[in-house]
């Protein structure tokens, strides 16, 4: 149950059935256009998300950009909107 939203699930597979998470949580970083599917938006939208500086964190690795999951999930959980009671 999430706190703020009374029965609202909170866990979510995200579309990525059978991963293992503990692996992805602490080791793998996802490209751009994973990221995108993990968030099930289009590359391009998260492109221009960062552009705009709107978007969930991400690292600057020389010329690649790359997401790390747990801040995926980090910035999903601050767009949650809880219905009016």
């Amino acid at each position: 149950m999430h706190r703020e939203c009374g029965n609202w699930p909170s866990n979510r597979s995200f579309g990525l059935v059978g991963l293992d998470w503990r692996r992805l949580m602490t080791t793998e970083l996802l490209n751009t256009e994973s990221a995108a599917g993990f968030l099930d938006v289009k590359p391009a939208t998260l492109i221009s998300w960062r552009h705009r500086r709107i978007g969930p964190p991400f690292l600057r690795l020389g010329r690649l950009i790359r997401y790390r999951p747990v801040d995926l999930i980090a910035w999903l959980d601050t767009r949650i909107s809880c219905p009016a009671a």
